[in-house]
């Protein structure tokens, strides 16, 4: 049974042109930019783990949802999230944030 919160949800505003964000076709582009492999976190995650002798596959397609690494031997799969998109240090930053407050709050929390 779902439990009662006390407070009320918290709405997220659309993006839409008219809140001063990209069109579809412009944030396309930007989102094209950002690197989905290979990144920093997960070299050195596999450096480290292929030094310790562990043999791996990476974004192995036979599995559901594509797993970063995947080590069959053991059957167990590894994801690396940044935490850009996960809010780090958000206690921290969330009194700096400047424009479109009510937006980024409710998003990232």
């Amino acid at each position: 049974m779902p439990e009662d919160y006390p407070e009320e949800r918290i709405k997220v505003p659309r993006f839409n042109e008219e809140s001063g964000f990209y069109t579809t076709p412009e944030r396309s582009k930007i989102m094209s930019k950002i690197k989905g492999k290979n990144t920093k976190p997960e070299l050195a995650f596999r450096k480290e783990l292929y030094a310790a002798g562990y043999r791996y596959r990476i974004d192995y397609k036979k599995l559901i949802g594509k797993p970063d690494i995947a080590l069959p031997k053991y059957k167990t799969v590894i994801f690396i999230d940044g935490e850009y998109w996960h809010g780090k240090n958000w206690d921290e930053r969330k009194p700096k944030v400047k424009t479109n407050r009510e937006f980024w709050i409710a998003k990232i929390e």
